[in-house]
C-alpha cells in the first residue's frame, strides 16, 4: 500500500511472497524502460481514506523457474459518493520467453492504474480503459490477457479477455468461476469434444482472445455484472494458479494470504510450470 509519510509504493517482488521498498519515483529519473517496469508488480495503493487496502487484499506471484515472470496485478481503492471500492487486475503476458507478453501485461495493468488516479471508476470507463490497453499491447508488439474488477456497494463489474479467470468465493461454499476462458480447450469442452492428454498438451497455451491481437475482434473483453455480500471474496489469477484451484474442487486450502501460498506450493509440487499469479479481494470489507 502507499505510505502515507513518504507515497513511495511498494512492488512484490517476482518470485517471493514478501513485500520488497521500490525506489522512491523522484529518485529513478530517466530510466529505462526495463527499469521501470520491472517483472515485478505494480504498487497496491490506497486512497488514503479510512479503509486500509491491506485489510481488503492479499496477493501471490512467483516466476516458477521462468525467465521472468509476465504476469501482472494490481488494486487500488477509489471513493465515490463517501463510499469506497476498489479496483483489481491480473494480466498474463503471452510471448513465451520474449520481453513482448511482459510488457503487454505491464502496460494493462499500468492503464487501469491511471484511470484509477482520476477519481472514480465507471463501467463505461473500464471499456474504454481495455481498448487503451489494447492500443498498448499493440505498441508493445505482444498480447496480453486481461481480467478486472470493479467493487462497489455491493455491486462488481468484471471486464475480461483471455483465459485469466474471476472467482467469487462464499464462505463454506465452492468458489464459482465467473468469467468464460476465451482458449482452444474451452471451445473445445464446449463443443462436447474430450479433452484427452494428447489435446491438452496440443492447446494448453492456446488462447482465442487477447488485448494485443492484431484482429481487434480477438481483443473484444466480455462484461460481467452481479451482486456480492458482506461475505463474499473474489479471486483472480492466471492459468498458473487456476489449474491447480480446480484440482482442488474450487477451494482454497486456508484463509486469505495462506490459502494463496499452501495451494500456489501445491501447483508447484505437481508439476506447474507457469508463472503463478492470484490476488484475494475480500470486498465485502468494503461494505
Amino acid at each position: 500500500a502507499w505510505n502515507h509519510h513518504d507515497h513511495r509504493p511498494w512492488f512484490h517482488e517476482q518470485n517471493e511472497t514478501r513485500l520488497t521498498r521500490a525506489l522512491p519515483q523522484r529518485a529513478r529519473g530517466n530510466q529505462s524502460a526495463r527499469t521501470l517496469s520491472p517483472p515485478w508488480r505494480y504498487p497496491i495503493r490506497d486512497h488514503g481514506g479510512d479503509v486500509s487496502i491491506s485489510n481488503v487484499v492479499s496477493t501471490y506471484t512467483n516466476v516458477n523457474g521462468r525467465r521472468e515472470n509476465q504476469d501482472s496485478y494490481a488494486a487500488a481503492l477509489f471513493e465515490a459518493a463517501g463510499h469506497t471500492g476498489i479496483l483489481a487486475l491480473v494480466a498474463d503476458g503471452v510471448g513465451g520467453e520474449g520481453p513482448n507478453g511482459r510488457l503487454a501485461s505491464i502496460g494493462a495493468g499500468q492503464t487501469f492504474l491511471d484511470l484509477v488516479a482520476t477519481g472514480n471508476v465507471t463501467d463505461a470507463q473500464l471499456v474504454q480503459a481495455v481498448a487503451r490497453a489494447h492500443q498498448k499491447a499493440r505498441e508493445a508488439a505482444g498480447n496480453t490477457t486481461l481480467t478486472v474488477l470493479r467493487a462497489y456497494m455491493g455491486r462488481y463489474t468484471i471486464v475480461h479477455v483471455g483465459d485469466s479467470r474471476a472467482y467469487m468465493l462464499k464462505a463454506g461454499s465452492q468458489a464459482l468461476q465467473l468469467t468464460r476462458d476465451h482458449s482452444k480447450l474451452a471451445e473445445l469442452r464446449e463443443r462436447g469434444v474430450e479433452i484427452t492428454p494428447q489435446i491438452h498438451a496440443k492447446y494448453r497455451s492456446s488462447i482465442t482472445r487477447g488485448l494485443g491481437h492484431r484482429n481487434a475482434e480477438k481483443a473484444r473483453p466480455d462484461t460481467y455484472v452481479g451482486e456480492y455480500s458482506a461475505t463474499d471474496s473474489f479471486l483472480l489469477c492466471s492459468d498458473g494458479f487456476w489449474h491447480e484451484f480446480e484440482r482442488e474442487n474450487n477451494y482454497l486450502p486456508g484463509n486469505a494470504q495462506t490459502g494463496l501460498e499452501t495451494l500456489a506450493g501445491r501447483a508447484i509440487a505437481n508439476g506447474e510450470s507457469d508463472n503463478i499469479t492470484a490476488i484475494l479481494i475480500n470486498a465485502g470489507a468494503l461494505l
